[in-house]
């Protein structure tokens, strides 16, 4: 029975600020002692890391009010160089109109497969449809979700691997695994309606904070409708669904394809190259292979891989 390949899906967004240091050789070595960390923590035999681009939809749909106070971090010249690194060397990826938490938790939501092209140099993909077997070979795998950001870790049930480093020195924790039950996920978003998200300029509901919310889990009115009727109670019918409704659809991440198309207007990519990691290149014995194509065996694959942009949305 073949072993099942793990392939590690990051929310890398926040990686180039964890590691940009005042000096570049050792921001460079900072960032590719935390991506090793992350792999042999992990056991990860392939990985890809996803990274947002504006503008977002929810930014555009709401007057720019999403993440509006946010001020922009300084963009100091080695996070530039960084994030130039990790485009070269590992692939970085993104999808328009949607920040990386949205990729993960559309992914976590997908019938994903792992499929190998039978080519002399084969690629990897993380597919989100089934491929032609005689171009192709599927490979038993699981997936591991990577992120520091409470949007993914509360919201993606399961185990996730939070690759925030915590302490100085020998001290030093670097990253946790963090488990979210289905009944963890509903709770947030709900929590986050009545108490509101600084990070995301999400006010909730005026005087109402964490207190407030556990008497209303202590009431059993911890579900959508008991909210909802809360914010027609606190603003009134028109001024309460408005809200209620610009909330839920800011702080809620997107979980699947459709929605993506319903916000976007665009069809979500069907393909992701993975990179290989060292723990694969080990494992993988030489294997006789049929070059089936010129294109990677993609050809007539009929599907499109990640859109990739630079950090100014241009492709």
């Amino acid at each position: 029975m073949n072993e099942k390949k793990k392939v590690l899906v990051v929310d890398f967004d926040s990686m180039f600020y964890h590691a940009a240091k005042e000096d570049t050789v050792e921001s460079i070595n900072s960032l590719e002692e935390r991506i090793d960390n992350m792999i042999q923590t992990t056991g990860a035999h392939f990985i890809i890391l996803f990274t947002s681009v504006k503008p977002y939809f929810r930014s555009i749909d709401s007057g720019n009010t999403y993440k509006s106070n946010r001020k922009d971090k300084k963009i100091n010249y080695n996070v530039s160089i960084l994030k130039i690194m990790c485009k070269n060397q590992y692939n970085t990826q993104n999808v328009p109109f949607i920040e990386a938490d949205d990729i993960l938790s559309i992914l976590s939501n997908s019938d994903l497969h792992l499929i190998k092209t039978k080519t002399e140099n084969p690629k990897y993909y993380l597919t989100l449809k089934e491929t032609n077997p005689k171009k192709t070979e599927e490979i038993p795998f699981e997936v591991i979700y990577s992120s520091p950001d409470k949007d993914v870790f509360k919201t993606i049930p399961g185990k996730i691997f939070n690759y925030r480093w915590i302490g100085k020195g020998e001290d030093t924790q670097k990253g946790s695994w963090i488990v979210t039950t289905k009944k963890d996920k509903e709770q947030f978003v709900l929590s986050q309606m009545i108490i509101g998200d600084s990070a995301d300029n999400v006010k909730g509901i005026p005087r109402m904070g964490d207190k407030a919310w556990e008497k209303i889990v202590e009431k059993g009115e911890d579900n959508i409708n008991d909210i909802f009727k809360l914010y027609i109670k606190k603003f009134g019918e028109h001024i309460g669904i408005r809200e209620f409704s610009n909330n839920y659809r800011k702080l809620s991440l997107l979980q699947n394809v459709e929605q993506y198309q319903y916000e976007t207007g665009i069809e979500f990519p069907k393909a992701f190259q993975l990179t290989e990691t060292l723990i694969n290149q080990v494992s993988e014995p030489d294997e006789d292979f049929e070059d089936t194509s010129a294109t990677n065996g993609f050809d007539d694959m009929d599907f499109e891989e990640s859109t990739k942009y630079d950090d100014n949305g241009e492709y």
